[in-house]
């Protein structure tokens, strides 16, 4: 089937004739209320339009209104009281209806062929629109992709997902579709400037709301009290949708940045000077921890890390002393089993402060299963794994009601304070559940503070993939 590129708007005009009451200007408001369900009501379009004769408006009726009669009782009775009056008529009204007026769902109604399902919704970073197009929607694109940028205020350029997922970077390829053929994408977030270039970083506006919540209860108005400044290590820390609201917002923390795609930390860096953060130190490699690591008088740094292997920046941190209250992991295509870096790490033998983790993880296993095909089984088991410990070593704090189910999204206090709580000879775990990702597929945010090794001797990890 040959593509179809350009979009004739001009196809789309249509004209119609309605019945219509000529009334008196000032009294259109109470015309407008007393039959309000019986008017043209279309997207778009207004239901008041000037009148040839002096003072007067036309209101439009609905596309089914033929006499009063088919009105209900109560508002048939009233308007053949007002018809008596000589200066309100019942006439017709032509209407003309084109491209502007008509929304999206009716514009692709009437472009794609019978059986050609309508794209429902799209991904929106900052002025790029992100379609993911079924192959029968493929020889339309152009079209579709034009009416989103048509029809969509904020969006500049709209791109079209052309292939999976596969580097470990979580990038995906993209085909251009419709206006600025540019994917620098430029957002703001929690008081945070944003650029990036789309092609080359993973993004995820969806989560906007999660990150605030994390932030919120860990550094802004923090759920847990603490007697050190918090030391956060952000180790896939992305474009820094984390890191750069904690400096930017909350005094004390110093905030160690890190992630494997060398483009995400060229952006990271950039968005630092957008933001006008006046703590940032680049380091090559992991120094040893001093004073010079200590938060500022003022504000909080950021510590720009080379890219590198998450694993290897948790583990140089503690080899040097550095004292991480905070542990963050947001690559959640990789999960709880990237926890297996702590394995072996005794931060109380170095007199170092245990972190409280938060992990985002995905699970297959079902959401509201409390044995053990449930999700909560299935992410203690594989944490268990991932630390080298028992699964014994691990105990799920039920929340109030909840039995061994996840906590509902908004409860990230909660999950906080469960992560936090006293367990009889094992490590408390709280999870919470983030957002459905697909229909058997499930986002989740696991946390918990790192546990005392249960023995020196490490299990062999295998070869592991770098993240």
């Amino acid at each position: 089937m040959a593509e179809e590129r350009e979009l004739d708007r001009a196809k789309f005009e249509e004209s119609f004739d309605v019945q219509a009451l000529q009334i008196p200007c000032k009294r259109t408001g109470e015309f407008m209320k007393r039959l309000r369900n019986h008017l043209l009501n279309m997207p778009r379009r207004k239901n008041v339009e000037a009148s040839t004769a002096a003072g007067h408006n036309m209101l439009l009726l609905s596309r089914g209104f033929e006499s009063c009669d088919g009105l209900p009782v109560s508002e048939r009775d009233w308007l053949k009281e007002q018809l008596i009056h000589a200066d309100i008529q019942l006439t017709s009204y032509t209407v003309h209806r084109g491209y502007e007026e008509l929304s999206v769902d009716e514009v692709l109604r009437r472009l794609l062929p019978a059986g050609i399902e309508i794209p429902s919704s799209f991904e929106q970073a900052g002025q790029v629109c992100h379609l993911n197009l079924r192959d029968s929607q493929l020889p339309y694109r152009y079209l579709i992709g034009q009416v989103i940028l048509d029809k969509n205020k904020s969006v500049k350029t709209v791109v079209n997902k052309t292939g999976k997922i596969e580097t470990e970077f979580r990038t995906f390829p993209m085909e251009h579709l419709a206006g600025d053929a540019s994917t620098v994408v430029r957002l703001k977030e929690h008081q945070c400037l944003f650029e990036f270039e789309y092609r080359d970083v993973y993004w995820n506006s969806r989560l906007q709301e999660e990150h605030g919540r994390l932030i919120e209860a860990l550094f802004i108005h923090p759920v847990l009290a603490s007697q050190q400044r918090p030391v956060l290590a952000d180790c896939t820390c992305g474009i820094g949708p984390f890191s750069l609201p904690v400096v930017k917002q909350v005094h004390g923390v110093i905030s160690h940045a890190n992630d494997l795609n060398p483009e995400s930390i060229r952006w990271l860096a950039r968005n630092a000077e957008l933001n006008k953060l006046p703590h940032v130190d680049r380091v090559a490699e992991i120094p040893p921890y001093s004073e010079s690591f200590a938060a500022p008088q003022s504000g909080s740094k950021l510590v720009i890390h080379e890219p590198g292997d998450a694993r290897d920046f948790v583990r140089g941190l503690f080899s040097l002393s550095h004292p991480v209250t905070h542990a963050l992991f947001n690559l959640p295509a990789t999960g709880v089993e990237l926890l297996d870096c702590f394995r072996g790490l005794d931060y109380a033998a170095q007199h170092l402060p245990s972190p409280l983790v938060c992990c985002y993880t995905f699970s297959d296993a079902a959401l509201d299963a409390q044995d053990d095909s449930g999700c909560v089984a299935d992410l203690i088991k594989r944490l268990a794994v991932a630390l080298n410990i028992p699964a014994k070593c691990l105990a799920y704090v039920i929340a109030e009601g909840r039995g061994r189910l996840p906590l509902p999204s908004p409860q990230v206090a909660d999950m906080l304070r469960l992560a936090d709580s006293e367990a009889d000879n094992a490590t408390p775990v709280a999870i919470r559940l983030v957002r459905n990702v697909a229909p058997s597929r499930h986002m989740f945010c696991v946390c918990f503070r790192v546990p005392k090794p249960v023995t020196d001797a490490m299990e062999p990890a295998g070869k592991r993939a770098r993240v």
